[in-house]
């Protein structure tokens, strides 16, 4: 398992040159998160499923779902381009959404 999310971090980080680049998400809109590069919206997401998947999860990633929750938050910022993306987040993937 940790091969694989070796190999997925990798595939993002080669996908294009690295910078060193802090990212506060506290402070990213919506806006700003979907004019983000892919890879950066990818690193975001990768962070976000971590952040709401619980203890007792599975310690699996879906792709196909990584990537609906991804169109899921994309909508959601995209009919509230103000609204932080945290709060976005916990929109579609909290509690308050569709997600845990």
């Amino acid at each position: 398992m940790k091969l694989a999310y070796a190999a997925v971090v990798a595939a993002l980080l080669a996908a294009s040159p690295v910078k060193a680049q802090v990212v506060d998400l506290s402070t990213i809109t919506c806006a700003d998160f979907s004019q983000r590069p892919a890879d950066q919206m990818g690193n975001i997401m990768f962070w976000l499923e971590g952040y709401y998947t619980e203890d007792d999860d599975p310690t699996t990633i879906d792709f196909a779902e990584f990537k609906s929750t991804l169109e899921k938050l994309l909508v959601y910022c995209g009919n509230n381009p103000t609204v932080g993306v945290l709060t976005a987040a916990d929109e579609v993937m909290g509690n308050d959404g569709d997600g845990n």
